[in-house]
């Protein structure tokens, strides 16, 4: 088994991500992919976005990875970065 990628197995089998910065990206990824769909799921997520992951300190990757690919998207104007 090789120690080498970004993500590994714990010791329960289940994997995780070696830096945390991965994981935060593939969030970052991931909300942007549901705000792009334009249901009611995306004007939740967007409400969430707004008030929770733009408002705490503890999410300034999160945010910057949504900066980077909601300008990619063209959602930029949708929830009011870039």
């Amino acid at each position: 088994m090789t120690t080498i990628g970004i993500v590994k197995v714990n010791c329960e089998g289940k994997p995780h991500f070696i830096r945390r910065t991965f994981a935060e990206y593939y969030v970052a990824d991931y909300l942007v992919s549901c705000l792009t769909e334009g249901n009611n799921t995306s004007q939740k997520l967007q409400t969430f976005i707004l008030k929770v992951v733009f408002l705490k300190q503890y999410y300034w990757v999160i945010r910057v990875y949504i900066d980077e690919l909601s300008r990619s998207t063209g959602i930029s104007d949708i929830i009011g970065v870039g």
